[in-house]
C-alpha cells in the first residue's frame, strides 16, 4: 500500500497523509464492488499480511472477472 500511496503523492502533489486517505477510499470502494474472494485478497494486502503474492492473485482474479 505504501508504494501506491507514494505514487499517488508523486503524481498528484498531495501530501503523504492525503494520499494515504485516497488509497484507503479507493480500496474501500473496490472491496464493496468486487466479488468476496477478491475483496478478501485486498484486505490481506492492506493488513500487511502479504508479500505481494496475494495482490498478484487479486489482480489475476480481476482479469478473470472482467474477461
Amino acid at each position: 500500500m505504501e508504494q501506491l500511496t507514494a505514487l499517488i503523492s508523486e503524481k498528484t502533489g498531495l501530501s503523504a497523509e492525503m494520499s494515504k486517505q485516497v488509497t484507503e477510499v479507493v480500496f474501500d470502494f473496490l472491496k464493496d464492488k468486487l466479488p468476496e474472494p477478491i475483496a478478501a485478497q485486498l484486505d490481506n494486502f492492506l493488513g500487511g499480511d502479504s508479500d505481494g503474492g496475494d495482490i498478484t492473485d487479486a489482480i489475476q482474479g480481476l482479469s478473470n472477472f472482467f474477461g
